[in-house]
């Protein structure tokens, strides 16, 4: 597929794909540094309780206990994360049917109005930041999955990278929103810089579109893009004479996605890659009540909200490095095997962070943030590239939809484990000990997949 494309083109579409991703694959993730914003506009304000110990409050007032505010803006972020997780399947499925340049423009349309949905929401009409987070988010791992889909094929080598390239955008478009908290700092309304952002989309989001082939790579490509090795085979099943007797063609080994959705393989990835989002989700979900509790200063908030941003935007390196991890896998390793490290490095991420959740003391939150954005870098480069060596290339789309969908449903838990925390005086405890039980759980994953892998090279 690369020959189709020529290379003045393909260096452009990949540098811009990177581009838009950058900006609007993932700026629902910079949803803490929106909700600084929200407060500051009074949004749920309602919610807000009068208290009597102004050292126990949130950044609103210093006589005001503003949990149930706070409850309603990570219910907000959950859902949202939740629908857009669960749309992916729906991408996977609209990306066959219809192809993708069509379906970007659709949802390029539903982007636009989900940032006005954002520009003029208020406290008469905070009902607008939930169709605004959906559409958003939905739009964002769209762009994200039709660029993952086309543009590694277009590459002749180096597509690992790229796509640790892709994740690291993705992760760092959490700029987005801190760009429009600056720019509401100094004095500019949210409704012209959300409305200078719509613009800008359109702009970016139709070039980008244009430069796409008009063409799926598993119509043009199937053969040479995954190799005997890299696909889940029904001989797996069988027994290892028919694995070495027989090497069908990939896309042929599978007869529907029912059969991938049958196999332990598939199961184990769908558990390992919830438990990594959810430690993930309920990081950022927390984040602005975590910062709020420990600092209790209103301008620290929006330093360490500050410094967390930044700090995720270094993504663009850690991404890097997950990707280029992934990449040197492939010379000592073959097929599934080569995914053993990245996987189980993922979840010794999440099990760090997960124990640094002990030392509740400033300082702490500049490692934590660190380590986060490693978590997400490894943790969706890992998903990505898994999903492509482990699978036939025609379910490409509906695999990572189907992962993302379930994944999805399952990580809106983190809404009930933001309720725990608040049940009792030891709960927080409690719910930093069960998200480090299951971030030590996930590596039963990484052990599947090597133990799976050395089993049938020791058949052959």
């Amino acid at each position: 597929m690369a020959s189709t494309m020529n290379t003045t083109r393909r260096a452009a579409l990949v540098c811009i794909s990177l581009l838009e991703i950058f900006l609007f694959g993932g700026m629902q993730f910079g949803w803490f540094a929106l909700v600084f914003i929200l407060k500051q506009e009074d949004l749920f304000k309602y919610l807000c309780v009068p208290s009597g110990d102004s050292n126990s409050t949130g950044v609103n007032s210093q006589n005001e206990d503003c949990f149930r505010q706070d409850e309603r803006f990570n219910l907000i972020f959950s859902v949202g994360n939740a629908v857009l997780t669960v749309g992916t399947v729906v991408n996977g499925k609209l990306f066959l049917s219809f192809g993708i340049k069509r379906i970007r423009m659709l949802y390029i349309s539903m982007a636009v109005g989900g940032i006005l949905f954002f520009a003029f929401a208020s406290p008469d009409n905070p009902w607008l930041l939930l169709p605004g987070e959906i559409m958003v988010g939905m739009t964002g791992v769209s762009l994200l999955v039709s660029n993952f889909i086309q543009v590694p094929f277009l590459l002749p080598k180096g597509s690992s990278i790229y796509i640790g390239l892709l994740n690291g955008c993705y992760d760092s478009s959490v700029l987005t929103f801190m760009l429009v908290k600056k720019l509401y700092e100094g004095g500019i309304d949210k409704q012209f810089s959300f409305i200078g952002l719509a613009i800008l989309l359109i702009v970016i989001s139709g070039v980008c579109t244009l430069l796409h082939p008009s063409r799926e790579p598993h119509t043009t490509n199937t053969n040479n893009s995954v190799s005997k090795d890299d696909s889940i085979k029904d001989d797996d099943v069988n027994g290892c004479q028919e694995v070495v007797q027989t090497t069908p063609d990939p896309s042929s080994e599978i007869k529907s996605v029912g059969d991938i959705l049958r196999h332990p393989l598939f199961i184990s990835h769908v558990v390992w890659i919830s438990i990594v989002m959810l430690k993930y989700i309920y990081f950022l979900g927390s984040a602005n009540r975590m910062m709020t509790q420990l600092l209790r200063d209103e301008s620290r908030v929006s330093y360490f909200s500050d410094v967390m941003t930044f700090t995720m935007i270094g993504s663009l390196l850690s991404s890097f490095i997950a990707g280029y991890t992934i990449h040197a896998m492939e010379k000592p390793f073959t097929g599934s095997m080569r995914m053993v490290i990245p996987l189980a490095m993922t979840s010794c991420l999440a099990i760090f962070l997960s124990a640094l959740a002990f030392v509740p003391e400033p300082p702490v939150l500049y490692v934590d943030f660190i380590v986060l954005t490693f978590l997400r870098s490894f943790m969706y480069t890992t998903n990505m590239d898994f999903i492509r060596v482990a699978f036939p290339l025609k379910y490409t789309s509906m695999i990572f939809g189907l992962v993302m969908a379930i994944s999805g449903i399952l990580t809106i838990t983190q809404y009930g484990l933001f309720d725990w925390a608040e049940k009792y005086d030891e709960a927080t405890i409690d719910v930093n000990v069960f998200l480090l039980c299951l971030s030590i759980v996930s590596l039963a994953h990484p052990i599947v997949v090597f133990y799976r892998e050395k089993s049938k090279s020791s058949c052959i």
